[in-house]
C-alpha cells in the first residue's frame, strides 16, 4: 500500500475537517445563490466555498497562496503559455470600465483568453509555478 499524498487528496482532508470543525465556515454556492459578504469572507477561520458552476464554465487561474503564506501569480506565465507560435498578446486591461471605450477593451482583453483558452496549459502553469515554492506535493490553496 502506497499513501495518497495529492492536492486532491488534501483538498478532502481539509473538506472533512471543515465539515466535523467549522461547519459554519462552509460556504455552498449554486447559480442562484448569493455570495457570501465581504465580512464573512474575511472572518477567521478562512472559509471553505464550493461553488457550483454551468457546465463548460471555464477558470482562469489567478492566484494561489502556499502553505507557507507565500502568493503566487498566474497572469504572465500563462500569457506566455497560450500564446500562439509568439503572437498576439491580450490587450491591456482598461484603467476604467465606465465609458463604452473602456468596456471594448476590458471584453477585448478577456475575449483573448476565450479565443487561446487551452484547460491542460492553464494547469501546467499552475503545476509550475506552486510546485517550486510548495513542494513535491505542489501543495497549494487557490
Amino acid at each position: 500500500m502506497q499513501p495518497i499524498d495529492s492536492v486532491a487528496r488534501q483538498l478532502v482532508q481539509l473538506s472533512l475537517h471543515y465539515l466535523v470543525n467549522q461547519p459554519e465556515r462552509i460556504c455552498v454556492v449554486g447559480q442562484d445563490d448569493p455570495l457570501p459578504g465581504a465580512g464573512a469572507i474575511a472572518a477567521s477561520p478562512r472559509m471553505i466555498a464550493f461553488v457550483d458552476v454551468p457546465p463548460g464554465t471555464r477558470f482562469l487561474p489567478q492566484a494561489a497562496e502556499l502553505n507557507d503564506g507565500q502568493v503566487v501569480t498566474f497572469f504572465s506565465p500563462l500569457i506566455e503559455k497560450l500564446k500562439r507560435d509568439g503572437g498576439t498578446l491580450p490587450v491591456a486591461y482598461p484603467e476604467s470600465t465606465a465609458t463604452e471605450a473602456g468596456r471594448r477593451q476590458r471584453d477585448a482583453h478577456w475575449n483573448w483568453f476565450a479565443d487561446h483558452w487551452n484547460a491542460d496549459k492553464a494547469v501546467k502553469v499552475m503545476e509550475d509555478v506552486t510546485a517550486p515554492a510548495a513542494g513535491p506535493a505542489g501543495s497549494a490553496t487557490a
